[in-house]
C-alpha cells in the first residue's frame, strides 16, 4: 500500500496505480517512480511489478520497436537522486534547504551540476558556488533540465562515429534556439518550456547510441557523406533504421521525461499544416522546436542536415520570410558558441 502524502490518495491495487498516474520511470536503485495525480512524485520499493512494464506506458508501435531491443535490462537508469532532486525542483513548496540536503545524497552530480550551470550563466557574472544561487540565477525549470541533463551525460554510449560530445552540442544548442524564438516569436510559449523540449527533442538519438550502437553510427555517417549528405530522417529511411522520434518515445517512458515533451520528441519533424493560421494537428510547442531543430543545423553549420520541408512549413506557420530568416540564422549563431561552453561543462 501506498499513501500520497501531498493529497493523501491511496493505493492499493494495480488498478489504484495505474488510473490517473504519470511518467513512471526506475531508478538506478530499482526504485520504480510515478507521477501522483496530484502532481507528487511517489516510489514503490524495489521488486518486481506484474502489474507494470514500460510497454503499457507506449503507442503500440513504440512498443513495439522497444520490444526489438535485444537487452532492454541493460539501458541505464536515472540515478535516484536525480529523480528525487528534479521532483522536488518541480515542487514549488520545496525550500532550497530540501534541494540542498537532496544532493548531498550525491555529490558528484551535485558538482557536475554547479559546474553546467556556471557554464549556463551569462558570461562576466559572478560564479555559481551553490545550489541555492543556481536556482537563484538559473531558475528551477533549467536547474532541472540541467540535472537531467547531466544524469544522462553519465551514460556510457557504444558508437564509433555518433559520439555523447555530438550528441549534447546539438541537444544544447536546439534548446537555445527555441529559448530565442519564444521570445521573438511565440509568446504563448514560456521561453524555460522552449529550452526544455529544444534540449531534449532529439532524445532518440542517445537512446539509439546505447541500445543500437553500430545502426547510429551507420545513419550519422551516411547523414554526413560529404559527396550526398543527407538529413538525419532522410538517413534513417535509407538505411532501414528505426526513427530516433521513435526512440525518443520509449527514452521519455523509461528516463521519465515529463509527458509535454512526448509530442515534442514524436513530432518536430512533421511536415506543419495550416488551418487558418494555427496547426491543424500539432501544438505551439511543438512547432517552435521543430523550427528551431532546424534552425540549429544551420547555426551550426551543418546545412545539409536541414530538412527543407519541415523548415518551409515552419517558416510558412510562424510567417518567417527569406531575409528574417537569415538575418535570424546570423544572430543566433553566438548560441553555438554558448553550447560549447555547456559541453566543456560534461
Amino acid at each position: 500500500m501506498k499513501t500520497c502524502s501531498l493529497c493523501s490518495r491511496i493505493y492499493v491495487s494495480a488498478k489504484d496505480f495505474l488510473r490517473g498516474t504519470s511518467r513512471w520511470r526506475m531508478s538506478d536503485s530499482r526504485e520504480l517512480h510515478f507521477q501522483c495525480s496530484c502532481g507528487a512524485s511517489l516510489a514503490v520499493e524495489s521488486g518486481q511489478h506484474d502489474w507494470y512494464r514500460p510497454g503499457l506506458m507506449m503507442r503500440p508501435e513504440v512498443e513495439s520497436v522497444f520490444n526489438t531491443f535485444s537487452d532492454p535490462e541493460s539501458i541505464p537508469y536515472l540515478p535516484s537522486v536525480a529523480i528525487d532532486l528534479m521532483a522536488a525542483l518541480a515542487n514549488e513548496n520545496s525550500s532550497l534547504a530540501d534541494l540542498v540536503e537532496l544532493c548531498r545524497h550525491d555529490p558528484s552530480l551535485a558538482a557536475k551540476l554547479l559546474t553546467m550551470a556556471n557554464a549556463a550563466s551569462s558570461p562576466g557574472s559572478m560564479a555559481v558556488s551553490r545550489l541555492d544561487q543556481a536556482i537563484g540565477l538559473l531558475g528551477r525549470t533549467r536547474v532541472a533540465t540541467l540535472c537531467q541533463t547531466a544524469a544522462l551525460s553519465l551514460f556510457a554510449v557504444h558508437t564509433q562515429e555518433y559520439g555523447k560530445s555530438t550528441h549534447f552540442l546539438e541537444a544544447f544548442t536546439c534548446g537555445l534556439v527555441a529559448e530565442r524564438l519564444a521570445l521573438s516569436f511565440c509568446p504563448e510559449v514560456s521561453p524555460e518550456l522552449a529550452y526544455v523540449g529544444g534540449s531534449f527533442c532529439n532524445i532518440g538519438k542517445l537512446l539509439g547510441a546505447i541500445v543500437m550502437p553500430e545502426m547510429i553510427d551507420r545513419v550519422y555517417v551516411r547523414a554526413n557523406r560529404f559527396s550526398d549528405p543527407l538529413p538525419w530522417s532522410a538517413a534513417e529511411d535509407l538505411l532501414g533504421a528505426p526513427k530516433h522520434t521513435i526512440l525518443g518515445e520509449i527514452a521519455c517512458v523509461l528516463w521519465g521525461l515529463h509527458e509535454d515533451l512526448v509530442p515534442v520528441v514524436a513530432e518536430h519533424h512533421q511536415i506543419l499544416t495550416t488551418s487558418e493560421g494555427r496547426p491543424s494537428a500539432l501544438s505551439k510547442l511543438v512547432a517552435l522546436v521543430a523550427l528551431a531543430n532546424q534552425l540549429a543545423h544551420r547555426v551550426m553549420l551543418n546545412s545539409h542536415r536541414v530538412d527543407k520541408a519541415v523548415l518551409a512549413s515552419c517558416l510558412s506557420w510562424f510567417q518567417i520570410s527569406e531575409g528574417t530568416l537569415e538575418d535570424l540564422v546570423v544572430d543566433l549563431r553566438p548560441a553555438a558558441e554558448h553550447s560549447r561552453r555547456y559541453l566543456d561543462s560534461i
